[in-house]
């Protein structure tokens, strides 16, 4: 089953977003800090659940 996740702060900005397939991550999932700005430690794109890249 493939499922677009999509989570929020309290404030109702973006917190991440990115994709489940089987249960695990796949594709692209970008995180974001509470202003808005893309967590530069979060982005990655993931097969099967592994980080494949950043």
């Amino acid at each position: 089953m493939d499922i677009a996740w999509v989570a929020y702060y309290d404030n109702g900005q973006l917190s991440h977003k990115g994709n489940y397939k089987n249960s695990n991550k796949e594709g692209a999932w970008v995180g974001y800090n509470e202003d808005g700005t893309v967590d530069k430690a979060s982005p990655g794109t993931f097969k099967d659940g592994v980080r494949i890249s950043d």
